[in-house]
């Protein structure tokens, strides 16, 4: 399957739902969750902090890439709506509902009004979050979904790239966990191996923090003059105040297995 040139996902700037979650994670503060109470999570906006990192992503973006994007995608949430906006690049603007954010299901998105509830609800949400980091691509909480089905969903966008964006430059703006699903799908990630990355993470959005940027591209990073036919390179960039964090252009390696090296792999866990 042929993708696209080049390939960037942008997570959105912070969202109140990750204030919310950082502050009771670090300060055992639930304020942000009681604030957010008769919203559906799909109506999270940015907060102060998210509007800054996406302009300072959309600067690096244009910098960067000063032709326009061939397509450009954005999730249909809010604080993705908002970022999208925020780059300051030129449209048009896809609206794409399969890459909309993972569904946690009512024991993580549903905040009760009554006190009494909501205290009740923040012990299942913790306790549903320990359950996610047992198995987190397989594991799906009540009513929401897994990585896995995640990944699923993401079938559709893959096969309009295909079909549509083959030999352009294509930029979408998603969420923390479509970018890991579809790093999963391009790299073609074990669920072993995912668990292990998860669970090196100091903490929630660690590997994909607000506004970063996963650049995919098939061009030899060392001779563009080469292509790929495969996106076999990708780098983070984690734009700030000041310009912007690049890590080195990684070569991408997709693992293939004997019988005896399959049989190892469940012997050795």
């Amino acid at each position: 399957m042929t993708m696209p040139l080049d390939l960037l996902l942008v997570r959105h700037g912070e969202s109140e739902g990750n204030d919310a979650a950082r502050r009771w994670y670090k300060e055992s503060d639930a304020s942000g969750y009681r604030a957010m109470r008769g919203r559906h999570t799909a109506e999270s906006r940015l907060t102060a902090q998210g509007v800054q990192q996406a302009q300072w992503a959309g600067r690096w973006l244009r910098e960067e890439f000063p032709e326009p994007f061939g397509r450009l995608f954005v999730s249909d949430y809010y604080r993705a709506l908002e970022s999208a906006g925020l780059l300051g690049l030129e449209g048009p603007w896809h609206r794409e509902p399969s890459i909309i954010e993972c569904q946690w299901g009512g024991a993580i998105d549903y905040i009760p009004e009554e006190e009494a509830a909501f205290q009740t609800w923040l012990k299942r949400r913790a306790k549903e979050v320990e359950l996610v980091k047992r198995n987190p691509f397989f594991y799906a909480p009540p009513s929401g979904e897994s990585l896995a089905m995640v990944i699923y969903r993401l079938r559709g966008i893959l096969d309009t790239l295909h079909r549509e964006c083959s030999s352009g430059r294509v930029l979408a703006v998603v969420h923390g966990t479509v970018m890991q699903a579809l790093q999963v799908i391009l790299e073609r990630i074990p669920p072993w191996e995912f668990k292990r990355r998860a669970h090196e993470r100091t903490q929630p959005g660690s590997e994909f923090p607000n506004a970063a940027i996963l650049h995919y591209t098939r061009k030899n990073p060392e001779d563009p003059g080469q292509t790929a036919p495969y996106l076999d390179w990708m780098r983070i960039i984690r734009a700030h105040a000041n310009g912007a964090e690049v890590s080195p252009w990684r070569h991408i390696h997709r693992p293939k297995f004997t019988g005896a090296e399959l049989l190892a792999v469940v012997e050795n866990r």
